[in-house]
């Protein structure tokens, strides 16, 4: 549980980050090597649906962060709150897919129809 928290709370806080960054035309830093380390840390102890899950949520972050981090610069150039928004949305439904799939292997079938935070 407490690598699955970690996992989310990682990506809460650089999407974030991320966000605040493109609204205030300013820089921004994160530590990717922590997030690097937190993916495989929750691949160790997680069933391989879940894992699954997180590969697909990987990959989705790595195209919001092409959209958002890496084709773009808050500095010069900043997405407007709706471009962020819809840059958000294929990692949102990914994060959906996962959180459903670790309550699933935690005994919980109720499945969220909705993201909560990030």
């Amino acid at each position: 549980m407490a690598a699955y928290q970690e996992l989310l709370g990682h990506y809460a806080k650089f999407t974030m980050e991320i966000g605040r960054a493109h609204a205030d035309r300013r820089g921004w830093d994160y530590d990717w090597g922590e997030w690097s380390a937190v993916l495989v840390r929750v691949s160790l102890v997680a069933p391989n649906d879940v894992v699954t899950a997180i590969d697909e949520f990987g990959h989705a972050v790595d195209g919001f962060l092409e959209q958002v981090a890496r084709r773009t610069d808050p500095l010069r150039n900043p997405l407007s709150p709706e471009e962020f928004h819809a840059a958000k949305q294929e990692p949102a439904q990914a994060q959906i897919r996962l959180v459903n799939a670790i309550r699933r292997s935690l005994g919980n079938d109720r499945g969220l129809p909705f993201q909560i935070g990030g």
